[in-house]
């Protein structure tokens, strides 16, 4: 459900430096429109500068005649989170203890971006790689392009932004998105780090106005590792902010260590309800976004994993469609195959070796070739571990081994099995 930062890798980072690098605050709203007004649970794909990842949205029922305001949060190591959208670990997607509903309630929307490959310290979702291409900076302009294609298809409120996340979230939103490009997308608000949220690992000075406007929160635990002053620790980040002029709050419960699963839709809501001012009426000038037309008819797709491989099965791919293509891509570190069959009606293509048991992968499947077509499904699969083999008949102790007591208790149960007895009248070690 998480994984720790490990500390060599965090200590591998770039090192905090003195100053922040923060862009010049720009005015609110945004003046997009367009966008559906629906909940995606299921990720979509967004490329920026060469980079694709993935990201949920959430924006139905928000009310349009009041401010719309965003709350972007960014899940730990591992996207625990992120693959598991019904749990009240985080999203709580068709329920109300979980983030969506903590989103509806201020009026904001919800972004939850999943972070590029490559990940780290064995796990997917790394948002602080100190090494690897895309680096955990590249990967904060990703994100930043992200909310930028966001405001331009929904007219959001820069004054009613929240920013949050947890363990590699907290890293990405205090070392280096809050710091590169906080200012570009929030005039007020808030920014929240739970289980970590270090010193900016990024030069450069923020604007005053940012620092008197937006507040840091911190929430992680004394049991944490991420409790250290160090300056990719908790309590190093929230003093560095404190000592550069920001408005910051810390809370650190006792005894409370890295695991914090059902906690995040609390923590963000009371931040929000503190520091984020509630929605205005917006008048008749600004029309609410727009839905889009229906998407284009989706291919029915059944993915079945395997131990390193999958199958696809694809129904009522129609007469006259250009050939279907399958798209995988490993989660960690951005290696894609693909498939293609010009046949129509069902057809199946399977991935016979893909790589090891237990990874994670996304996969398109796209008429045609073209990257940028939309696709007829999309989504993520791991592959599945292998089972424990199953123990011989009689085998008392499960190792696949009969011994003479198995044997002995096999010839009571079948008395008239002479051979069997022969056997153990014979056995000889």
């Amino acid at each position: 459900m998480f994984r720790f930062l490990r500390r060599a890798a965090v200590l591998a980072a770039a090192a905090a430096l003195t100053a922040a690098a923060c862009t010049p605050a720009l005015a609110a709203p945004t003046g997009g429109s367009g966008g559906p007004l629906t909940d995606s649970p299921t990720q979509q794909p967004f490329t920026a500068s060469g980079i694709t990842s993935e990201y949920q949205l959430f924006a139905a029922g928000l009310d349009w005649s009041k401010e719309v305001g965003l709350l972007l949060y960014t899940d730990g190591s591992g996207g625990y989170g992120i693959d598991n959208p019904n749990a009240t670990y985080l999203l709580d997607a068709d329920g109300q203890a979980g983030l969506v509903a903590v989103a509806k309630k201020h009026n904001m929307l919800l972004l939850v971006p999943e972070a590029p490959a490559p990940g780290c310290d064995g796990t997917d979702n790394c948002w602080y790689n100190a090494s690897g291409t895309p680096s955990a900076t590249a990967k904060a302009d990703w994100a930043r392009a992200l909310v930028d294609h966001v405001y331009g298809r929904y007219n959001l409120e820069r004054e009613r932004v929240a920013i949050g996340g947890y363990s590699s979230g907290a890293q990405f939103t205090t070392r280096w998105f809050v710091p590169a490009h906080g200012a570009a997308v929030q005039s007020d608000g808030v920014f929240v780090a739970i289980a970590y949220g270090g010193a900016p690992a990024v030069t450069g000075t923020c604007p005053q106005s940012y620092k008197d406007a937006v507040v840091g929160v911190w929430n992680t635990g004394t049991a944490d590792e991420a409790y250290t002053t160090a300056s990719y620790g908790a309590l190093g980040g929230e003093a560095w902010y404190r000592n550069n002029g920001f408005r910051t709050e810390g809370t650190w419960p006792a005894g409370v260590g890295h695991g914090r699963g059902g906690e995040f839709a609390g923590i963000m809501d009371r931040a929000i309800t503190a520091h984020v001012r509630a929605p205005q009426p917006t008048g008749t000038t600004t029309p609410a976004p727009t839905p889009e037309p229906p998407a284009a008819t989706a291919y029915a797709t059944t993915v079945t994993p395997g131990e390193n491989g999958v199958r696809f099965d694809i129904a009522d791919v129609p007469a006259g469609a250009p050939a279907t293509y399958v798209r995988v891509t490993k989660v960690s570190d951005g290696t894609q195959k693909f498939l293609y069959s010009a046949a129509t009606g069902d057809i199946s293509l399977t991935f016979a070796t893909l790589g090891t048991a237990g990874d994670k992968y996304s996969y398109r499947v796209i008429p045609g070739s073209g990257t940028t077509t939309t696709p007829k499904a999309s989504g993520t699969f791991r592959t599945s571990t292998p089972p424990p083999p199953a123990p011989v008949p009689g085998d008392r102790t499960g190792d696949g081994v009969v011994g003479l007591a198995d044997l002995r208790d096999l010839s009571a149960a079948r008395p008239d099995d002479a051979e069997l007895a022969d056997l153990v009248a014979n056995w000889t070690r």
